[in-house]
């Protein structure tokens, strides 16, 4: 069995390849290839989620603080516009004039009053929220329910003299007074909600940048894995073609080898027997090798083979024809589109290249220098015939040209019907 050698440069890519410390899941082997391949694909299906889940918690979180905080100024503005409108309303029923004589306008008067006072005290009721306003609102706030606590008693008061003029605009001052504290707290509560907003904003811009970092760092995994993928798949694919070479070449003589010969021997078969095509096959045999080896060594004898593997590939021709290594020191040569004459002049050429090689044989019986034996056969394939029927017309043809002297060429043309005729 021929050992197959892979060449250094390719062994040393893949040594490079196997020692990446990244690269622990690919390294070159037949054994978990398809499972290496798993985990790889397992780990970017996880960052890919990884990546989605961050976003979208990212995305929830800004959506709900931005809706908090909407309803909140809303909330918070509604409510101080509403408190500010009461008191101007007030505020304005205070200062009607005294020509309110009338009981039932008194009455009518009395009532509005009471009525704003509800209201302001009902919405002072509600705003206090000073353990989520901070320091200064809720000191805010606390000053606008005193000042109001303090003067309510007094709008009560003027309800029941309405003559008393100095009541009336000491009352009047004082609610100016607390619309401007309210209008003031409106402005700050403002403020303080925008500075929240710009807060939030700086938040998501952080946050939008962690997943930025977070995203660009996966794309240069992705990329580091796709290069390294692309790269193993490269050498993967040289070392393929490299071991169908090295499958489809003889080892010694670096010229195609009995497998190749059979694939291409087909190939050509059918291909003639389409176009309706002569096809020839040439079966060379070094005379007297093994006395060659016995005498020279069997060093001399591998050199032997190279030179003429060289000479006969030196003989061809056409890009179309193939030599190669049949099995020890024969060999076999394939011509397509080439009737009996044209092979038999290729025979020919092919004795004198290796005569011209003046290999010296003293062991020989027919020659002082290397000789060789050629058996020829050729004819047009025809459906229903073997191309092993072919072989074996070359072999005779071969074994004759042995039994005339050797160093001769001799040749067949196989017959059609007669190769038809023959069992399989």
């Amino acid at each position: 069995m021929t050992k197959l050698h892979v060449p250094s440069k390719l062994i040393r890519h893949l040594g490079w390849l196997s020692q990446r410390p990244i690269l622990g899941l690919y390294r070159v082997s037949k054994v978990g290839l398809a499972y290496r391949k798993a985990i790889a694909a397992t780990g970017i299906i996880v960052l890919v989620f990884c990546i989605l889940a961050v976003g979208q918690r990212l995305r929830t979180k800004v959506q709900q603080q931005t809706d908090f905080l909407e309803s909140e100024l809303i909330l918070s503005v509604h409510s101080f516009n509403q408190l500010q409108r009461e008191v101007l309303r007030l505020h304005e029923q205070m200062m009607l004039p005294a020509s309110l004589t009338t009981p039932a306008s008194i009455q009518l008067h009395q009532n509005l009053v009471q009525s704003r006072i509800k209201i302001i005290s009902k919405r002072l009721e509600g705003n206090d929220r000073s353990k989520d306003l901070g320091h200064e609102l809720s000191a805010k706030v606390e000053k606008i329910i005193q000042d109001w606590n303090t003067l309510q008693p007094q709008v009560t008061s003027l309800q029941e003299d309405l003559s008393n003029q100095n009541l009336k605009f000491s009352n009047a001052a004082a609610l100016r007074a607390l619309e401007l504290d309210i209008n003031q707290f409106t402005l700050l509560n403002q403020n303080r909600n925008r500075n929240r907003y710009s807060e939030l904003l700086k938040e998501q811009r952080n946050s939008l940048h962690w997943l930025l970092a977070l995203l660009f760092t996966f794309l240069i995994l992705v990329s580091i894995f796709t290069i390294y993928v692309l790269r193993f798949i490269r050498i993967r694919h040289q070392m393929l073609e490299e071991m169908k070479r090295l499958s489809s070449t003889d080892e010694l003589t670096q010229i195609p080898n009995r497998r190749q010969f059979n694939e291409a021997f087909a190939q050509e078969w059918h291909r003639m027997m389409r176009e309706g095509l002569f096809l020839s096959i040439i079966l060379c045999d070094i005379d007297y090798f093994k006395r060659y080896n016995d005498h020279y060594g069997h060093q001399a004898g591998d050199v032997c083979l190279q030179r003429v593997a060289q000479a006969l590939q030196q003989g061809m021709c056409r890009a179309g024809d193939l030599v190669a290594r049949y099995g020890g020191e024969e060999f076999v040569i394939i011509l397509p589109d080439t009737p009996l004459e044209s092979a038999l002049e290729v025979a020919a050429r092919l004795q004198a290249q290796v005569s011209q090689l003046g290999i010296e044989h003293t062991q020989s019986s027919v020659s002082s220098h290397l000789t060789l034996s050629l058996g020829v056969a050729s004819g047009m394939p025809s459906p229903g015939v073997k191309t092993e029927a072919i072989l074996k017309y070359a072999d005779q043809a071969l074994y004759e040209a042995k039994e005339q002297g050797r160093d001769r060429t001799c040749a067949k043309t196989f017959d059609v019907e007669e190769l038809t005729s023959q069992p399989s």
